[in-house]
């Protein structure tokens, strides 16, 4: 058992718990007291995301995504509590899966935080702040949370997957690359599950431009990685292009139909 949750496994979350306070989270609190709150929740959520809620159970947890939610604490002056914050609401995003407990609007300012957080990966020293954020990044993984993303804001969502493949991480070890490879192949795998075969079509696209000379000189590790995920995701993907270009002709064709039959009526 890692040290963090031999930490987890020793905090408890009663529905009585205080900690399910927003008060407990409230940015008006003192700093310290803050970070000490923020570290004691996450604790306690980190040891419920595995466990299958129902929907009515879940329900004890809506204050606190209303509370950790806010410009106040994920955009804090201090970047412990940030990091901490955004810890926070993954958790919660791993419990209340596939549903998010969020607005559109909401997801769209949670997101960047989250890649953000993940992304400092690259320039973090300090090992309790670098097991937090590589835990964000497998929470990711696991839970396929970026696929939220991709059904809020398309380009958002492309545009964290591509940080995600630029992002510099070699330096820190096989296990983050490897992970966030893992990220793509259940990214993919969700895709084709829900038959969402545009989305496949544009993630194949996505991928393949990383193979083009210019991209492959430019970022080696993303090209590398690219290559990885479409080697172990190759059938999944052309199924995407396949049924997707099957459709676009299929439209097409109707549309040359009516316009035939317009064209008939005139004359």
């Amino acid at each position: 058992m890692s040290q963090r949750s031999q930490k987890a496994s020793q905090v408890n979350l009663d529905d009585d718990s205080p900690l399910l306070s927003p008060d407990y989270v409230s940015p008006d609190l003192k700093k310290s007291e803050l970070l000490e709150h923020l570290a004691t929740l996450h604790k306690a959520l980190y040891k419920q995301v595995n466990r299958n809620f129902e929907e009515d159970e879940a329900k004890i947890f809506n204050p606190l995504t209303a509370a950790l939610a806010i410009e106040a604490l994920l955009h804090h002056k201090n970047s412990k509590i940030q990091l901490l914050t955004v810890c926070c609401i993954m958790d919660l995003l791993c419990i209340y899966s596939p549903e998010p407990p969020y607005e559109e609007h909401e997801l769209k300012e949670i997101f960047p935080c989250i890649i953000d957080q993940i992304q400092n990966l690259t320039n973090d020293d300090e090992q309790e702040s670098y097991e937090l954020r590589f835990s964000l990044l497998e929470q990711c993984s696991k839970f396929s949370i970026f696929l939220l993303l991709m059904d809020v804001d398309a380009n958002l969502f492309f545009k964290t997957i591509e940080q995600l493949l630029v992002g510099g991480y070699e330096e820190k070890g096989a296990h983050v690359l490897a992970t966030i490879l893992e990220a793509f192949i259940n990214i993919i795998d969700g895709l084709h599950e829900n038959s969402n075969f545009l989305d496949l079509a544009a993630m194949a696209a996505f991928l393949l431009a990383f193979l083009t000379p210019p991209m492959r000189e430019e970022h080696t590790t993303a090209y590398i990685s690219s290559k990885n995920i479409l080697q172990k995701c190759i059938s999944k993907l052309r199924d995407g292009v396949t049924k997707t270009l099957f459709t676009v002709i299929e439209s097409v064709n109707s549309d040359i139909k009516q316009l035939d039959l317009k064209i008939g009526e005139m004359g």
